[in-house]
């Protein structure tokens, strides 16, 4: 049996990597990832070259498509460094510009007995009403009504309104769920300062969170660092 945390620790990063246009990301990607356990990524293209690096960085990784350019698909990714209990992917077309955007969502097993559930999410940007986007996020909470156990849901919520942004905050409240917050907010903020992502957790024990500064994306990664609480450790 592989359990994604080490020892009870559990590093996750949480950054959209901008369809990887900036030229270190590579560089970055590793520096930021080398302690983590789990990768949400949002915007990947999927090339041969990132291709290469999730296999030399040993991830066990899933792509979940939303559009295809270039013939490379580009979408969610999560990578853990070990495999998945399960996987599910989702995507919603955008209602203006109609390129989709992706969710998945990963389960994984702790070392405590546990089954970690980990939401990925791109929501919708571009869109006149809020009908669209609080259908992507109910698709996604109505399979999660089963999930008793811990959860992180994480990604880029574009959450530049008020109106997304406390609808955001009672469908995680209602599963929950809270939000992470940060000591040195660099987040990536929307004209009126609201920040577009987020990490959403529970039953886990935040120890530590931090924004990294880039150039390899438009969007600053976010480092979160959790304790499994080992009383629930199963006795099989």
């Amino acid at each position: 049996m592989y359990s994604i945390d080490s020892h009870g620790h559990l590093q996750v990063l949480v950054w959209n990597l901008h369809k990887q246009t900036g030229r270190d990301w590579r560089n970055e990607l590793s520096q930021y990832s080398l302690h983590s356990q789990i990768v949400l990524l949002q915007e990947v293209k999927l090339t041969m070259a990132f291709k290469r690096y999730i296999k030399e960085a040993h991830w066990h990784a899933n792509h979940v498509d939303a559009f295809t350019i270039f013939n490379n698909s580009a979408g969610v990714l999560s990578a853990g460094k070990s495999p998945v209990e399960s996987v599910s992917g989702y995507r919603i077309p955008e209602p203006v510009f109609r390129l989709p955007k992706s969710s998945s969502i990963a389960r994984y097993q702790l070392s405590n007995g546990q089954i970690l559930t980990a939401v990925n999410v791109h929501l919708i940007n571009f869109t006149l009403g809020m009908k669209a986007y609080r259908k992507q996020m109910s698709t996604l909470i109505t399979d999660l009504r089963d999930d008793n156990g811990p959860m992180i849901f994480a990604g880029d919520f574009n959450t530049w309104s008020r109106k997304r942004q406390e609808m955001i905050a009672l469908m995680m409240m209602d599963l929950g769920l809270s939000e992470v917050t940060y000591a040195n907010d660099m987040r990536r903020h929307f004209l009126n300062r609201l920040p577009l992502d987020h990490v959403y957790y529970r039953g886990l024990d935040l120890k530590k969170a931090e924004v990294l500064t880039t150039t390899a994306s438009d969007h600053n990664p976010i480092r979160v660092t959790f304790h499994i609480d080992n009383h629930f450790r199963s006795l099989h």
